[in-house]
């Protein structure tokens, strides 16, 4: 699942299996650090009831490490993903900063 990004993972999938109420289910679960070098980013992933660790808990880590990866600005990282970081000219009249 990251073959393709611009950055390597140290990663470790996992699959708990666990017994609720007589049925048997798998928790999915992600451990890594990125990037592989030099880290800035560590996780840990748990899905309840997600399966296969590489199978939800993976993908969702990814989206995690990409967003971060952007937001910060990280060199190795396409310019055409990175998130801005300005702060609107509006924001202390937003819904966000006012008290209900």
């Amino acid at each position: 699942m990251f073959s393709s990004s611009p950055y390597q993972v140290a990663a470790k999938t996992g699959t708990a299996q666990i017994n609720i109420n007589g049925h048997q289910t798998d928790n999915s679960v992600f451990i890594c650090y990125a990037p592989l070098n030099h880290p800035i980013v560590a996780m840990a992933i748990m899905v309840p009831g997600g399966g296969y660790g590489a199978g939800l808990a993976g993908p969702i880590a990814k989206q995690i490490l990409d967003a971060y990866f952007n937001e910060h600005h990280e060199p190795f990282m396409p310019k055409s993903g990175w998130t801005s970081t300005n702060i609107p000219s509006n924001w202390s009249t937003s819904s966000a900063n006012t008290l209900p």
